[in-house]
This record gives C-alpha cells, sequence and structure tokens, in this order.
C-alpha cells in the first residue's frame, strides 16, 4: 500500500513505519493499530505524522498482546530473530537494514530515556509510573539486543 498510493515517498515512509514498529517495541505500546496510521490527502497523498503513542505494558490491566504483530507475532515476549526477519520482508527491507534502523531506535529511546523520564517528574511530581516505566523499557531494550545479538551468533 505505501509504495502503491505513496509512491514518491514509499521508501522513507517505510523507515519511519520501521522505527515506530521499534519504538512501540521498547515502549510496549500494545495499542498500536491500523487506525493509528494515516495518510492525509490533500495536494497529493502523504503519510501523517505517528500519533497514539504511549505505553500500555506499564498498566497490567490492559491487554498484553500488540494490535498489530511483528512478523506473525503478537506478545512481546515470543518476539524473536523470525519474528523481525518476517517484519523486513515485508516492509521489503534486508534484515540488516532493518537492523540499522533498531540500532537507531534502540539508541535514541537509551539516550533520552531518564532525561525525559526526569524532566517529566519534575514538570508533573513523582509517579509511581515513570519508574515502571523506566523498568519496561530498560527489559524491552534488553530483550530487543538480545534478539538482534541471536542473529549475529546464528548466522
Amino acid at each position: 500500500m505505501i509504495d502503491e498510493y505513496l509512491s514518491d515517498d514509499g521508501p522513507d515512509i517505510r523507515i519511519n513505519v520501521c522505527r515506530v514498529m521499534a519504538f512501540n517495541y521498547l515502549i510496549g505500546n500494545y495499542d498500536a493499530h491500523g487506525k493509528n496510521f494515516s495518510i492525509i490527502h490533500d495536494k497529493q497523498l502523504r503519510f501523517a505524522p505517528f500519533y497514539d503513542l504511549l505505553s500500555t505494558q506499564v498498566y497490567p490491566a490492559l491487554t498484553s498482546r500488540f494490535a498489530m504483530a511483528i512478523g506473525d507475532t503478537y506478545q512481546l515476549e515470543r518476539i524473536k530473530i523470525h519474528s523481525l526477519e518476517k517484519f523486513a520482508k515485508t516492509m521489503n527491507f534486508r534484515f540488516s537494514f532493518l537492523n540499522e534502523i533498531l540500532e537507531e531506535t534502540l539508541t535514541a529511546v537509551g539516550y533520552q530515556l531518564t532525561p525525559l523520564l526526569g524532566e517529566h517528574e519534575k514538570q508533573y511530581g513523582k509517579s509511581i509510573v515513570y519508574d515502571e516505566l523506566y523498568e519496561k523499557i530498560q527489559k524491552n531494550m534488553r530483550s530487543m539486543k538480545k534478539i538482534q545479538e541471536s542473529r549475529r551468533i546464528s548466522g
């Protein structure tokens, strides 16, 4: 669909979809569904900015199943190398290129996590959610790194 209807920007849009997939994985946004991806129709069709990017993982009463699969996998703890390989293929990218995007996203989130949570705490006051969010994101970052490492070891 991206290449068919948004062909001028198709590759860049696919890169950004990969970035947001990685970001949603890292923050534990299980509610990232198709209605969060929109197309703006003005003089030409273009992809809308991403929105509704928040962690649902920190709220135990909410589902722990991604609304959209990564590869064919919906459960965060079941996402393994095969899931990312399939996702890369679906996005029409080599796995090595997807891996670069994952590394970039891991680095950006890792760099911003502590300062951003500190800024939020300073502005809105102390909250247990900040500590839980920090722990969940750190755990998800470690999981993603393990998945990447498994690819380096096996192939």
